[in-house]
């Protein structure tokens, strides 16, 4: 079975060819109605396949022209098109005495399948006339025929200029919109252009081959490199000029290298000159949005001075340690200056119970009187207390001199507090001073330096001790309380007195250095300032509650 195509699309051949061949059947194609007519006349297919739109003849007026030759009029003629799909084309087809009007595209099965039904359906005469004769059409259909094949060709000019004028809009929108796009990316390239020239460092992009192809002014400035090298585009001798001014060349030349060969790392490090500068570095992999590798960008920036700043603030931060040591060491000094005349008194007791026990002792031997062991045993239990009462003082006293280390171990609260306690009972007593302790047991350990804990102590009884004083000659109350906070993990220590309060105003500034209440000569406004700083090194926090005229409450929490 012969079926002829008349196709102007190539491709469209092509694939009824394919299709059609691959079936049994045997293919002849042409362009146009001309050439089909041709072929036609001198071997009729068994059937034809035809599109609408073609140059010289198109399929309409290729079908009027086959259903008038008296020997093509039986082969049955396809329509098979894209363009013309409207029902009037399909019935002024079937009006030419078309077989079928198919619109493309159609399945393959379904295709084949239909024309087989159409070529079993038709069956040509088994005489027919010679190839090219034509039947006289009458006149009127003739004129029938052109009336309804202009109607159909306005119609689809009518459709064509319709889909012509809203391609034209919408290539007139694609044409804006191209232009607004192009002056957006043109924005942003004049934005990145200026914003990369102005920029405070030193920029370098590397393509994916890590060949150079963008730096700005400030690169060039920064690494001093002269700009004819620079125009060059040379990455061998940018390397090297960069290279030759680094204190360690082949650590720069590692980290590139392995930056170059792992092109998803992100990286940032500090960069030694041999002349002593110094520059923060950046390097980022180029990815578009697609997430294709498009080369790396390199930033560098000059931080010399804020290295040079940095070393100068770390110089005085030592110096200032130092002096904080020093100032805290002489706190302490001239707390044990303040101590020394309550612990010579509180020595002096016990040291005299020593001495009188051992004198009647003593006493008793000269006149060699029988001594029951009794006796003698309760002598030297008294010399005994006696003497472990002076060492007890004397450790603390000993312990509360040391210098701070600044080394934070497991300590007890309550015990700092305790042999803090044994240096100044006997001065609060002698200020008719009462002193009350409120330990609250088995409290957990804290991390702290004793030594640097009992001079806030200290320094916060002595004040309170001044405060009573400063009130009223009658004497007062000072409450050291103990506590535990399990919400927040923290020891709680709050040192109370009945003193004179302090004023609303003065609150926010007290421990502001050199900021102190007192008159002149009875303190620097160092004490308080000391004691925040402290308690802050042990990363806890020192807060006050204060009424004038009726006291005042230092709260002190230290973690466990």
């Amino acid at each position: 079975m012969s079926i002829l195509i008349a196709d102007d699309n190539e491709q469209n051949i092509y694939q009824l060819q394919v299709l059609l061949g691959g079936n049994g059947f045997q293919v002849v194609s042409c362009a146009n109605g001309v050439e089909a007519l041709a072929k036609a006349r001198q071997a009729p297919p068994d059937i034809i396949i035809s599109d609408i739109l073609m140059p010289s003849m198109d399929g309409f007026a290729l079908c009027r022209e086959w259903k008038k030759d008296e020997r093509l009029r039986h082969v049955p003629f396809i329509f098979y098109t894209a363009t013309y799909t409207d029902e009037r084309d399909r019935e002024f087809a079937l009006n030419l005495g078309a077989e079928d009007f198919l619109s493309k595209p159609q399945e393959p099965d379904v295709f084949v399948q239909k024309i087989r039904e159409i070529i079993g359906r038709v069956r040509p005469p088994s005489v027919a006339g010679p190839a090219g004769v034509q039947s006289e059409a009458p006149q009127k259909e003739e004129i029938a025929f052109l009336k309804q094949y202009n109607e159909t060709l306005i119609h689809k000019l009518e459709t064509k200029m319709e889909q012509l004028e809203q391609t034209n809009r919408k290539l007139e929108r694609d044409i804006i919109e191209r232009q607004r796009i192009e002056e957006e990316l043109a924005f942003k390239a004049m934005l990145l252009e200026s914003s990369a020239e102005t920029s405070i460092d030193g920029v370098l992009a590397v393509d994916s081959a890590s060949h150079v192809i963008l730096t700005n002014k400030r690169f060039s400035e920064l690494w001093k490199i002269p700009e004819h090298i620079i125009n060059e585009n040379n990455d061998i001798r940018i390397l090297e000029y960069t290279l030759k001014q680094l204190k360690d060349p082949e650590e720069f030349s590692r980290k590139v290298t392995y930056l170059y060969e792992h092109a998803d790392e992100k990286s940032r490090d500090e960069i030694e000159f041999s002349d002593g500068r110094c520059f923060d570095r950046y390097s980022s992999p180029l990815r578009g949005a697609d997430g294709k590798y498009y080369g790396r960008v390199w930033y560098f920036r000059d931080i010399t001075e804020r290295k040079k700043a940095e070393e100068s603030l770390k110089r005085a931060y030592k110096e200032l340690q130092e002096t904080q040591a020093q100032l805290l060491q002489s706190n302490k000094m001239s707390a044990l200056g303040q101590m020394a005349s309550g612990v010579a008194h509180e020595l002096n007791n016990p040291l005299t119970g020593v001495l009188n026990n051992l004198q009647l002792i003593e006493l008793e031997a000269k006149e060699k009187k029988d001594f029951s062991i009794g006796e003698f045993e309760e002598l030297s239990k008294v010399a005994e207390d006696s003497a472990l009462r002076c060492k007890k003082i004397t450790q603390s006293l000993l312990e509360f001199a040391h210098t701070a280390k600044g080394i934070l171990v497991p300590l007890s609260a309550n015990e700092v507090i305790g042999k803090t306690l044994d240096l100044v009972r006997h001065e609060l007593g002698l200020g008719n001073i009462t002193f009350r302790e409120e330990f609250s047991p088995d409290l957990p350990r804290i991390q702290g330096d004793e030594q640097l804990l009992q001079q806030v102590i200290y320094g916060l009884i002595v004040n309170a001790k001044w405060a009573i004083e400063k009130k009223s000659k009658e004497g007062g109350v000072i409450t050291v309380k103990t506590s535990l906070d399990p919400a927040d993990k923290a020891v709680a220590i709050a040192i109370s007195d009945t003193g004179i309060g302090i004023s609303p105003e003065n609150m926010p500034k007290l421990f502001t250095p050199y900021f102190t209440t007192k008159d002149v000569g009875e303190g620097t406004g160092l004490g308080l300032a000391l004691f925040y700083s402290i308690i802050k090194s042990h990363k806890g926090d020192i807060a006050v509650e204060s009424r004038v005229g009726e006291g005042t409450t230092f709260n002190i929490r230290l973690p466990y």
